[in-house]
C-alpha cells in the first residue's frame, strides 16, 4: 500500500464584518490550506479529502459531521478547501483537525495522516472567547443562541437578555422581564419574578397585578384623589376592615359601595351606601341582597327605574315581609289602584264608583246618592297616596289609586245641597266626579263618602276629606 505523508500549514479565513456595510451575515465556513506528499514528493493530480472535527489530540469526541472532499485538485503539494463545522462547533474550546486522504482520487481506501492538527484561534473570529454569532447576526455572551439563554447573555434583533444563576434580565422594543423563573420574553409590559413565578406585572396602559401583600414601609399610601393613608383601622385585622371570629367590621367611619360620594340626610352617626347605575327595571340603580344558600331564598332592596325603593323575592320560602311597626312620612291614605273607565277626564280628587259592566274596574261618580260609590281619587292638593295595596299582573292592579281610607282631597259642588263646613257627611252628586254635602240622610245611606274635615261655602272646589264608606 502506498505510504501518504503530509506536512501542511492552516490558515483560516480571517472575517471582518463592518456594521455600516454588511448586507448579510458572514457564515461559520473557513478556509483550509495544506501540502501534500507522496513518496516523499510533491504529490499533483486528484485526491478525495475526509476532514473530521475533535475536542482532543487523540481519542475525544467528534464534534459536527465529516467533511468529505472529492477528486481535490493537488498541485505541486499544494490544496486548498472550504470547511463548515457550523457556528455550534466553536465555542471557545479546544479544537483538532483530524484528515484522510485518499489516492489516487476515488480508488483504495483513506490514510488517516497523525497527528491531529491543533486548530489555531483563526477560526475563532467568529466565536471568540464565548462570544457565540450565528448566521443570522445574532450574537451571544457564555450563552446560547435561543430566546432564552441558558446563562450568559444574549442580543439578537434588538432583543437583550440577561442570564445568571441569580435570574434573567430581559429587554425588547416591547417591554421589560426581569427575575428567577421567568420563562417568556415580555410583551408591552415589565415582569418581575421571585421564586420562579410572576409577582409582579406592570401594563403598557399604566395598570399594575401583585401577586402577594403590598406592604408601605413608611409614608403609606396615596390615593388617585390625593388623599394619604397611612394606618389601618385598629383591630385584629391587617387592613382597614377589623375581624371578630368570622366577622368582619369597619368602625372608623362609613362605607360606601361604588361611590365615594355620602349623601346623609338624617345625620346618623354611621351608615352605608351602595351606588351603581340604573341599568335595568330590577334592581336598578344598586341592590342589597339577603341570600340563604342553604335553603335556597333571596330578597333583594333596590332603588328601580322609577325610584322607588323595591323589594324582590326569589328562590323559595314565605313572600311575607314582617315589621314591628311600620310608619309612613309620605302620604296619608290607603289606596288601591284600578282602572277608571269612561269618557271624563280622569284627575286626582274625583269621586268613582264601581263599573257593574266591567268587574274590578271604577268609574267617574256622575249621579247623586250612587250606592255603588267606592272612593276618591289619591294625590289631589298636594297630599300624596300613602300606602297602596295591589298585585301585579292581576284584577287587583290599575292605573289610579283610589283612596279607601284615610284623609284625602275631593273635588266638591258646595252649589248642589249648600256650602261646606268640618263635620258634613258627604254622598255622590249630580256634579261629574263631585261631592255634596248630605241632607237627605236616608237617601245617602249606604251612599256616603266619608266626612268633611274643611269648609267651601260655594262653588266647586276641593275639600279635605276623612273617607270612611257608609
Amino acid at each position: 500500500m502506498n505510504t501518504i505523508q503530509r506536512q501542511f500549514a492552516v490558515t483560516a479565513l480571517m472575517v471582518t464584518i463592518s456594521a455600516a456595510f454588511a448586507q448579510v451575515p458572514l457564515g461559520s465556513e473557513f478556509t483550509y490550506q495544506g501540502r501534500l506528499k507522496f513518496l516523499d514528493q510533491p504529490l499533483n493530480g486528484t485526491a478525495d479529502i475526509e476532514f473530521t472535527l475533535w475536542d482532543a489530540d487523540s481519542a475525544g469526541n467528534m464534534i459536527g459531521v465529516t467533511q468529505s472532499m472529492s477528486a481535490v485538485s493537488v498541485e505541486e503539494g499544494l490544496f486548498t478547501v472550504a470547511l463548515d463545522f457550523g457556528p455550534a462547533a466553536f465555542n471557545g474550546d479546544a479544537r483538532w483537525l483530524e484528515v484522510a486522504v485518499r489516492h489516487p482520487a476515488g480508488s483504495g481506501g483513506y490514510t488517516i495522516l497523525n497527528p491531529r492538527q491543533p486548530l489555531t484561534a483563526a477560526p475563532y473570529a467568529l466565536q471568540t472567547r464565548g462570544i457565540l454569532v450565528d448566521d443570522t447576526g445574532r450574537v451571544a455572551i457564555n450563552g446560547d443562541i435561543t430566546p432564552i439563554p441558558n446563562s450568559g447573555l444574549d442580543v439578537h434583533g434588538g432583543h437583550v437578555i440577561v442570564d445568571n444563576n441569580f435570574g434573567i434580565f430581559s429587554l425588547n422594543s416591547d417591554g421589560i422581564g426581569f427575575g428567577a423563573g421567568l420563562d417568556a420574553t415580555p410583551n408591552d409590559q415589565l415582569d418581575l419574578y421571585a421564586g420562579g413565578t410572576q409577582r409582579v406585572r406592570v401594563f403598557g396602559t399604566g395598570a399594575m397585578h401583585i401577586d402577594g401583600e403590598v406592604q408601605s414601609l413608611s409614608g403609606g399610601f396615596r390615593f388617585p384623589d390625593g388623599s394619604l393613608q397611612t394606618t389601618a383601622a385598629s383591630g385584629t385585622g391587617s387592613s382597614i376592615w377589623s375581624t371578630s371570629g368570622v366577622n368582619a367590621y369597619y368602625s372608623g367611619g362609613n362605607v360606601g359601595v361604588g361611590s365615594p360620594n355620602f349623601v346623609n340626610p338624617f345625620v346618623a352617626s354611621r351608615y352605608l351606601i351602595v351606588n351603581g347605575p340604573n341599568t335595568g327595571s330590577f334592581p336598578g340603580s344598586a341592590a342589597v341582597v339577603l341570600h340563604d344558600t342553604v335553603r335556597n331564598r333571596q330578597w333583594s332592596v333596590a332603588i328601580n327605574t322609577g325610584g322607588a325603593l323595591q323589594l324582590h323575592k326569589s328562590g323559595d320560602g314565605s313572600n311575607e315581609v314582617i315589621l314591628p311597626v311600620l310608619r309612613l312620612l309620605g302620604g296619608s291614605d290607603i289606596a288601591e289602584p284600578f282602572n277608571v273607565n269612561g269618557g271624563e277626564k280622569v284627575e286626582p280628587g274625583m269621586v268613582v264608583t264601581i263599573d257593574p259592566d266591567k268587574p274590578g274596574t271604577m268609574r267617574v261618580a256622575s249621579k247623586a246618592h250612587d250606592k255603588t260609590v267606592a272612593g276618591i281619587i289619591s294625590g289631589a292638593g298636594g297630599v300624596n297616596v300613602g300606602m297602596t295595596l295591589s298585585q301585579s299582573e292581576t284584577i287587583a292592579d290599575g292605573e289610579h289609586p283610589v283612596a279607601l281610607t284615610g284623609r284625602v282631597y275631593c273635588y266638591v259642588d258646595a252649589d248642589a245641597n249648600g256650602g261646606i263646613v268640618p263635620g258634613d257627611m258627604l254622598t255622590t252628586s249630580n256634579t261629574p266626579g263631585h261631592a255634596m254635602k248630605v241632607i237627605d240622610h236616608h237617601r245617602a245611606a249606604g251612599a256616603i263618602i266619608g266626612k268633611a274635615m274643611s269648609s267651601l261655602e260655594n262653588g266647586r272646589g276641593l275639600v279635605l276629606v276623612l273617607v270612611n264608606l257608609q
